[in-house]
This record gives structure tokens, sequence and C-alpha cells, in this order.
């Protein structure tokens, strides 16, 4: 897992991976310029869709602030357009009170057509 943050130091930092056709992103997401933290991942993306690939995206996520939302709905977008070419499977973690991240993962859901889009619970 990439950890992305200029202070080694903080606890929860966001990381992501792109492993054998699992991108996972986890933990608490608020990069003063998210534009830093989604590039990378954009980028990787990109070369799926170029190839064809099948990708099977986890996200676990504890926290995501405003700028971080709009650059998820870019990636669930993408991974949209993967889905048309090739297998796409979304797997939204929440914890069992999280209302917040769940409402998130429901409402990304609803505005995307990706068939395998799977709500999963946990504590």
């Amino acid at each position: 897992m990439k950890e992305i943050s200029k202070d080694k130091t903080i606890n929860d930092l966001p990381k992501y991976s792109f492993e054998n056709g699992i991108l996972t992103l986890e933990g608490k997401i608020f990069p003063e310029d998210a534009k830093i933290f989604w590039m990378p991942i954009i980028a990787e993306l990109k070369i799926y869709i170029e190839n064809k690939k099948r990708l099977t995206a986890n996200f676990k996520l504890d926290y995501l602030n405003t700028a971080s939302m709009l650059w998820i709905s870019t990636t669930f977008q993408m991974l949209q357009q993967l889905s048309i070419i090739a297998d796409v499977t979304i797997n939204w973690y929440f914890r069992k009170n999280d209302e917040d991240m769940e409402i998130f993962g429901e409402d990304y859901k609803s505005s995307t057509r990706i068939k395998k889009f799977n709500m999963i619970n946990y504590e």
C-alpha cells in the first residue's frame, strides 16, 4: 500500500494500492491538495480502461472531505466506463455504526450503472 502524506507521524493515513487487478483505497482521505492524492489513481485507471482489464475496487474509508468526494465521483465515472468493456466489481465497506459512509456508498451505488456494487458492513 502506498501512503500519501507529507507528515508520516499522522495516524490513519490514506492508503491505496493497485495490485493484480485490485484497487484498494482505505483510511481517512482529506489531503490538503486532493489532486495530488487522486492523480496517480486516475492515471492507473486510464491504463485499465485502455487495456480493457477487469478490476475490483475496494473502498474502505473512514472519512472523506468534499474535494475527495468529487474525485471519487470521477473515479466511479471511470469505473463505469471500464465496466462497459471489462468486468468491474466495487466493494464499499462501512463500519456498522457509520451512517455517513453507508449513505455515501448508497449514493454512489445509485448514481452508477455498475452491476456488481457491493455494500459491506463490518465492525
